[in-house]
């Protein structure tokens, strides 16, 4: 679909898919003005994509497979790796940012303090078994979808979702997974 043509179904994808993107983006990089660059690439990427989806849900799929390859482009960049090794730790700057949209437990999605701190716990986990956590409970995906926006194997993710629920238990011992 050329979504030059269509401005208010791009909007519309923007408003419904902008902050699943947006939260995945600063859950991966832990920088939310970083996930405000990858929210702009991701959804100018749709814009000038011409490729025709099945559905909405296929959309969603798309949007957050390009998220994932943006925030991994990001790791990857010399800028990356050798300015920002040398201008502060990683909790510096999450500190600064401004996660309301991106703590998925945030004050605009009414969720119980309780449910907040198990978020909290999540986004401390390494980057792999907090992917599959927020992609499995909050964004209620399959284990097939999930392997399908990582690019792992459905048995990876099942090994990986084990794993983060086993560090899960042992953090937030008075939580039930």
């Amino acid at each position: 679909m050329n979504w030059q043509d269509n401005k208010p179904d791009f909007e519309r994808l923007m408003k419904l898919y902008g902050s699943d993107v947006y939260r995945m983006s600063v859950l991966r990089l832990q920088d939310a003005e970083e996930a405000k660059d990858v929210f702009q690439t991701v959804f100018m990427r749709l814009y000038c994509c011409n490729k025709d989806f099945e559905s909405d849900s296929h959309i969603r799929h798309w949007l957050l497979k390009v998220t994932v390859n943006e925030c991994i482009n990001i790791h990857k960049s010399a800028w990356k790796r050798h300015v920002m090794s040398a201008s502060g730790s990683t909790a510096d700057r999450i500190d600064a940012a401004d996660t309301t949209y991106g703590n998925p437990c945030s004050e605009y999605n009414n969720c119980s303090n309780e449910r907040t701190g198990i978020w909290d716990v999540v986004s401390s986990l390494p980057p792999k078994y907090r992917d599959v956590i927020f992609l499995y409970y909050y964004e209620e995906l399959s284990t097939a979808e999930i392997a399908g926006i990582l690019g792992i194997m459905q048995t990876g993710v099942r090994s990986r979702l084990k794993r983060a629920r086993d560090i899960l238990k042992k953090e937030a011992d008075n939580y039930e997974f």
